[in-house]
């Protein structure tokens, strides 16, 4: 099967990325010794993760049900548009299935799926960093100094 004639088993969506983040996020490819494009792809989807699981929470749930019955109701999406300063444009590709996820329930939100891939890269990026780091504070109470994780433990100075 050529490459032309291959079935597409990704979709691709250009999102505008805080440059900040984008830094982060490239910062813990270099740490991990990963490629950038796959850790982006990870931490978005570990975002929508954590997100989605968190509707088995029923008050978040309620307010889910809610906002979804307003948004579907009304058919009328809102689609702010905040300041595009210091952001880049980044082109991604996910899995269909992931990506759909993302669509029905931005539509349920109300929200479009750049906004939402966005929101789960952020989310998904904090989460990461917070476990890397209570992993290394975790591992430098047991030994002193672990190589892997040292440069995740800030340096006191003496």
């Amino acid at each position: 099967m050529s490459y032309l004639t291959a079935k597409k088993t990704r979709s691709r969506i250009a999102v505008r990325v805080p440059t900040a983040l984008l830094q982060t996020v490239r910062g813990l490819a270099l740490l991990m010794r990963s490629p950038m494009v796959g850790l982006m792809q990870a931490l978005v989807i570990f975002g929508a993760i954590l997100t989605f699981h968190g509707l088995k929470d029923p008050e978040r749930l309620e307010r889910f049900k809610t906002t979804a019955k307003q948004n579907l109701s009304e058919r009328q999406r809102v689609r702010p548009r905040g300041q595009q300063i210091g952001r880049r444009l980044v082109t991604m590709r996910l899995a269909p299935g992931i990506m759909d996820a993302i669509a029905k329930y931005g539509e349920a939100v109300g929200r479009n799926r750049s906004d939402l891939i966005v929101q789960f890269l952020e989310l998904g990026t904090r989460a990461f960093t917070e476990s890397q780091l209570a992993l290394a504070h975790a591992l430098q109470q047991e030994m002193p100094r672990p190589v892997l994780y040292a440069s995740l433990v800030p340096h006191s100075s003496q």
